[in-house]
């Protein structure tokens, strides 16, 4: 078997779809994308049915698409904080698939994929981000985030101020930072805060749809180091029968002479080695 470059390229860009999960709060939500791009999704507004529903909708994700579960390249799933039921939920859905499939499982926290949803409408501001998600009484699960000023773009990633925490709301809650810049809060538990702050500095923005952004999000952890098994194997079969072909110099200028480097490989080592 001889594999030029182009149809190498061609095998490798030819990702199949991965599996977005998200029953971490009311709204939950599953869809399958591709390419950081969402193109089949379905919602259920009632956290008590997520259980239920949750398989029936990815069977009709599936039929929609017309692939079946073999072909998913990976499953992401949002893991907290949120509902305690809902993410056990979500949670052992994503592991029996990733298990069953053996491909990978990508886990993204709640409250960054809120951060990624709304990173266009802060670089319009110039302004902090605070998702919220109520928590009951008055507490929410919060973090801050602020877009590194070199990189205030459209595909800027947000750095942490405060890490993801539990935090009851008072008038001091949020004080020192709201003497600087603006802060967008928003999220199911923004209310909230909206009624004891006075600040002109506070924005309340409509939630975002985030299915998107956990797309973005799930498909940079595919392509950082998640490489899956069965790629992985294909790759190495390919090098392995190619060892001294064309391709393979041409993927390894430097002329690797030891097959041994083959089967020592990790996958983000391949994929780095791969895109020489």
């Amino acid at each position: 078997m001889c594999v030029t470059p182009n149809a190498l390229s061609l095998t490798l860009g030819d990702w199949n779809m991965i599996l977005l999960i998200d029953t971490s709060q009311e709204t939950g939500t599953t869809a399958l994308c591709h390419g950081g791009e969402v193109l089949f999704s379905e919602e259920n507004k009632i956290a008590k049915e997520h259980a239920s529903w949750l398989h029936l909708a990815i069977g009709r994700l599936l039929s929609e698409a017309k692939i079946t579960v073999r072909d998913l390249e990976a499953v992401a799933v949002v893991s907290g904080p949120g509902s305690y039921t809902g993410l056990r939920v979500g949670m052992a859905a994503a592991k029996g698939f990733c298990y069953a499939l053996k491909i990978p499982l990508i886990t993204q926290n709640t409250l960054r994929v809120m951060a990624e949803s709304i990173i266009s409408f802060a670089i319009e501001k110039q302004a902090l981000i605070c998702p919220m998600i109520d928590a009951r009484r008055d507490e929410v699960f919060t973090a801050l985030y602020t877009l590194n000023a070199e990189r205030v773009t459209l595909n800027a990633e947000p750095s942490t101020i405060l890490p993801p925490q539990a935090m009851i709301l008072d008038k001091t809650a949020f004080e020192s930072g709201l003497t600087g810049d603006p802060i967008i809060f928003f999220g199911s538990g923004a209310e909230k805060w909206r009624k004891i702050t006075d600040s002109s500095n506070a924005l309340f923005p409509p939630q975002p749809n985030l299915t998107q952004a956990f797309a973005k999000l799930a498909q940079s952890g595919i392509c950082g180091t998640g490489l899956s098994e069965r790629i992985l194997l294909l790759l190495k079969k390919i090098l392995y029968y190619n060892f001294f072909g064309y391709s393979a110099c041409h993927i390894f200028p430097d002329r690797i002479q030891y097959r041994s480097i083959f089967l020592n490989l990790q996958p983000k080592e391949l994929y780095e080695r791969y895109k020489q």
